[in-house]
């Protein structure tokens, strides 16, 4: 049976939506723990049963407002979300943000790093303790420094 024959056979259907206090952008998982980088915070939602994703609560982060560009991701037990607002006149707040899951329905910010570039066009990518995300001026490369976990530097090529 070819992939086009199965997909006609069983088609994806709509299980379930899941509330968040405002607009998602992105959505992270681990396990049955979902992460929803919201416009103005990060929601957990419970997701054991994906036709009943449960809202568990919500976090947030002076560099979360009014971010209409959010990528998040789970890596090594901390949620990485890059944000950013969509325009100028809503704001200028490019950041990095890391939050610990070692409590993973309450996520604890560790440290928010600010940078110099806007308008992300693409998800990050990740290599190791490092993560390259291109925007529209450069690629920005941050990486992990091996005394401090959290604390993070930028290099601009």
């Amino acid at each position: 049976m070819c992939s086009s024959d199965l997909s006609r056979s069983q088609p994806l259907v709509l299980l379930a939506s899941g509330q968040t206090p405002s607009s998602a952008e992105t959505f992270a998982i681990d396990g049955t723990t979902g992460y929803v980088c919201d416009n103005n915070e990060i929601s957990v939602l419970d997701v054991t049963n994906p036709a009943n994703p449960v809202f568990l609560s919500a976090t947030g982060s002076s560099y979360i407002q009014n971010d209409g560009f959010a990528r998040c991701t789970v890596r090594n037990g901390q949620l990485l979300a890059f944000v950013d607002a969509v325009n100028t006149t809503i704001g200028n707040n490019p950041a990095f943000v890391a939050f610990s899951l070692a409590n993973p329905t309450q996520p604890q910010i560790i440290q928010g790093t600010p940078f110099d570039r806007r308008f992300f066009t693409a998800d990050p990518v990740y290599n190791g303790n490092v993560a390259y995300l291109p925007t529209y001026a450069v690629t920005l490369f941050f990486g992990r420094s091996e005394e401090h976990t959290s604390e993070l530097q930028s290099h601009h090529d």
